[in-house]
């Protein structure tokens, strides 16, 4: 892990985990679909801003404060365009289209500021005596947040433009309980993945399949079911694939 050893790689898994928590474990369902009135927005946008300034509390400087500064403001902006973009394009298509770009510019936001920072010497990482090891956790963190919410948003969103026609016998959109299984499902999988345990990985979607055999005998809800948890693993096993190569 030597190569995370520097404040330059702790400043980039720190943003990246500030935006995670902002945007994958502290934004609300009523924040996310409430956009529209200056509220729900405001409310996200002051979420963005303590998330980011917990985050680079151990790097936090008067350059990194016009950093965070820059990346709220970038925030609010792509947030309002997005959100008056899905009022002109609706279905299901452009909402999948519409998160990606979403998070797309966010990330790039976010190594606009990483780089603007690293152009000048970075101040010594506060209270952090192992860089390279806080380093792997705080990527380990957006990976978790992301798998948790964001990866659940994406499947939704390309389920959702499958089912635009369904059929008589399609399932009805996922449940709390059922978007709930889901996240537990990929943070299992994960955790898993990063100890080793790729054998175990079997078990799990076995459980989940036993809880639904009923209902597998539906061929719409078969089909829905198998391509859901197909991106679900998916989706899983490609973070703990990048996690293990960072580490």
């Amino acid at each position: 892990m030597t190569e995370l050893g520097t404040p330059a790689a702790l400043l980039l898994a720190l943003l990246f985990a500030g935006h995670a928590a902002a945007d994958f474990l502290l934004q609300t369902r009523s924040m996310a679909l409430g956009k529209a009135r200056a509220k729900w927005l405001g409310l996200h946008i002051a979420t963005v801003l303590a998330a980011h300034l917990l985050a680079l509390a151990p790097l936090l400087s008067p350059r990194a404060l016009v950093a965070v500064l820059a990346i709220t403001v970038s925030h609010f902006l792509i947030d309002v365009a997005k959100t008056r973009l899905g009022s002109v394009f609706s279905g299901p298509r452009a909402a999948l289209a519409l998160f990606a770009l979403d998070q797309a510019l966010h990330a790039a936001a976010l190594v606009a500021a990483w780089t603007w920072l690293t152009r000048s010497p970075l101040p010594s990482p506060r209270w952090i005596p192992d860089v390279a090891s806080a380093t792997w956790i705080a990527w380990c963190f957006t990976g978790y947040a992301f798998n948790a919410n964001g990866v659940g948003s994406l499947i939704a969103h390309g389920l959702d433009r499958l089912a635009a026609a369904p059929p008589p016998d399609a399932p009805a959109p996922p449940s709390g309980r059922g978007r709930l299984i889901g996240i537990l499902e990929r943070t299992l999988i994960l955790t898993l993945l990063l100890v080793g345990q790729w054998g175990v990985i079997g078990f799990v979607l076995a459980a989940k399949s036993i809880a639904r055999f009923e209902e597998l005998k539906r061929q719409a809800f078969a089909e829905y079911y198998l391509i859901g948890t197909l991106l679900s693993v998916l989706f899983a096993i490609a973070t703990g694939l990048a996690l293990l190569a960072i580490a």
